[in-house]
């Protein structure tokens, strides 16, 4: 399931849209020196002319013809230079030219036929994939250069419908760029318009509608941290059909009800199981005590038995394998895993609903109040014991009940037989997502550091060092080394355990020399007293804000630290205790001293939450106190 919306042209081209201008009638064009000046600043590329039309046939059936050309300032940008497309079953490639100009816009090459490469979209871990790419690289380093292409697909078989994403990625400014939608009077195309502050032209004309957007001169926009992903804050008009079909499979997406009607008509049928399958889920839940048990029995046979492998072929791009071949077979995609799942269940009479869901760590949400297919994974949300369960079917690894930092806190749309319903996967809080670290440190005479440190990463911690967990001996060093941002250190040893529940986490606990950490002034040694946490991504305090300050996820750090300075040293000075209370969070920090041990504690705990842009200077100064704090020294 891929989620892609649709684009739309301006109204300047209604009357020539039979005939979209040839951008390669001239050998001459697109000289970098005619840029404006406000489209070259922060850019690494400009998008010269870009002209998108899309013509609605049928509720089965549409062309969309593209054309664009696009300036490449240095290597940064040098990806966009490529054509990159991908077709299926459902969209043939129909036509592709392109042609490549130096800076003073004279013609390098035309492409050919040969310079047109074509593969099979598997990337490795599919076996079952009908989808193919076109490519075409110009094999030009000489900047600044541009390409331009044109080409045209028709589709026969439509879900997704094109959008219009004027700003791809950061630091690319447009020129012009338009998108225009044709459809019969007696279509509907349904349209979203996202921060878009002008006026889509219409007209009617023969029995069509032809609906166009246009933009000139927009400069690039430039990144800022902490914000939302590009595609929330980008100008950007998104299409989804009323009435759609596919491989004979008609729906209706105009509700999520709707749409969920079509997915279970899919799903149906797909859940049975051979009699020697069922005897064996019988026989694993028959000493169970609860459904919960029952439910954890099942999901770790799931886990054991089956492995991740992707299809997609067809409808198979949307409707799950059987349960019994996935049985048979002993693997699946996250549809096919998703409805195995399920059908365990439902021998043990425990309720379940397929859910889908736009996966991802820093997965922008889908926009909830426009129905279409918006989703790339498929999880399971089981009904246990008077709670709902969320399983990741996919992992041979994650915890029963544990779906962590890849579908946590986002709108879903589970699965029944009256249709599709709008929920959210669970919230993991700030109790379940810590990281707990204690130290005992000896110091010696020379600065040096001999120490014991334990560390509990607990939640989405977790998921960020299950790579630790799972990487073979060498590899679980250099990932702990890489953790460790220490100059002139020495791992001794570590070790590693797991706290496999269903908040679970990741324990390591190490033995290191650090040569040098204290710093020495004649007889006089100031040690920092922040080993292993210090905050690491620290907003500028003077940047000019333009988008909402976005933090996803809540979390709390501990540190309890305690120092053993060596014979004859004795505490001067020390930083002074420090609080810190905003509604971006909390910070604190404490230095005790008690003979030759010195004692560090720091507790950060970070809210979840969207502010607005003029809350910037507030957010920047308290990151900036924890950044303070953390250089506390002795």
């Amino acid at each position: 399931m891929k989620y892609k919306a649709c684009l739309l042209a301006t109204g300047i081209f209604v009357l020539n849209l039979l005939a979209l201008p040839n951008l390669f009638a001239a050998d001459d064009k697109y000289p970098v020196n005619s840029i404006p000046e406000n489209l070259r600043k922060s850019a690494n590329a400009v998008i010269r002319n870009e002209t998108l039309v899309f013509d609605l046939k049928s509720i089965e059936k549409a062309t969309l013809k593209q054309e664009y050309a696009i300036t490449i300032f240095n290597k940064n940008a040098l990806y966009k230079s490529y054509f990159i497309r991908p077709y299926d079953q459902f969209s043939k490639i129909k036509s592709l030219s392109g042609a490549l100009y130096d800076a003073d816009g004279k013609l390098v090459k035309k492409f050919k036929q040969e310079d047109i490469r074509d593969f099979s979209a598997n990337g490795g871990g599919s076996v079952f994939i009908d989808n193919r790419v076109k490519v075409i690289d110009p094999e030009y380093l000489k900047y600044p250069f541009t390409v331009e292409y044109s080409f045209e697909v028709d589709f026969n078989g439509l879900l997704n419908y094109p959008d219009w994403q004027i700003y791809e990625d950061y630091n690319i400014s447009i020129e012009k760029s338009s998108f225009t939608v044709k459809q019969s009077q007696d279509m509907k195309v349904r349209i979203r318009e996202l921060n878009i502050d002008f006026e889509a032209s219409r007209t009617n004309a023969d029995g069509e509608v032809w609906i166009s957007w246009k933009i000139e001169n927009k400069p690039a926009i430039v990144e800022e941290p902490f914000s939302d992903e590009l595609e929330k804050i980008s100008p950007a008009v998104l299409l989804a059909p009323s009435n759609f079909l596919i491989d004979g499979y008609e729906g209706n997406c105009e509700s999520w009800e709707n749409f969920g009607k079509w997915i279970y008509e899919l799903n149906q049928g797909r859940s049975e199981f051979p009699e020697t399958t069922k005897q064996k889920i019988s026989e694993l839940t028959k000493d169970a005590n609860s459904d919960y048990e029952k439910a954890s029995i099942l999901y770790h046979y799931l886990q054991d038995n089956t492995r991740y492998v992707s299809v997609q072929v067809g409808i198979g791009s949307w409707q799950p394998m059987e349960a019994e071949d996935v049985d048979k077979y002993s693997y699946g995609d996250c549809k096919a895993l998703t409805n195995y799942m399920q059908a365990l269940l439902n021998e043990a009479n425990i309720p379940s609903y397929y859910t889908l869901v736009r996966a991802g760590r820093n997965s922008t949400e889908i926009f909830s109040d426009f129905p279409s297919n918006q989703f790339n994974h498929a999880i399971l949300c089981a009904l246990i014991d008077n709670d709902t369960v969320w399983l990741e079917c996919t992992s041979q690894r994650l915890p029963f009940g544990y779906i962590g930092s890849f579908t946590d806190d986002r709108d879903v749309v589970i699965i029944n037989e009256e249709g599709g319903k709008l929920v959210k996967t669970k919230t993991y809080t700030c109790n379940e997502n810590q990281k707990n670290c204690t130290a005992s440190i000896q110091v010696d005479d020379e600065g040096n550091l001999m120490s014991s440190v334990f560390t509990e990463f607990k939640g989405v911690f977790y998921d960020e060092n299950l790579q630790i967990l799972l990487s073979d001996d060498h590899d679980k060093e250099k990932l702990i080394r890489e953790k460790l941002h220490l100059p002139n250190f020495y791992l001794e040893k570590y070790t590693l355990d797991e706290n496999h529940e269903m908040i679970p986490s990741i324990n390591i606990n190490m033995d290191l020399v650090v040569d040098g950490y204290g710093k020495k002034f004649g007889n006089r040694m100031a040690i920092n007293l922040n080993l292993l946490n210090k905050l690491e991504k620290i907003p500028s305090s003077k940047e000019i804000r333009n988008s909402e300050i976005v933090a996803r996820r809540s979390f709390v750090e501990n540190d309890t630290v305690i120092y053993t300075i060596p014979e004859g040293y004795e505490v001067e000075k020390a930083s002074a205790n420090r609080s810190v209370q905003s509604e971006f969070g909390e910070f604190e920090s404490t230095i005790s001293v008690e003979g030759s041990n010195i004692q560090y504690v720091r507790y950060l705990k970070i809210n979840k939450g969207i502010y607005p842009p003029d809350h910037y200077e507030q957010f920047a100064e308290f990151y900036n106190a924890v950044k303070h704090g953390d250089e506390d020294r002795v």
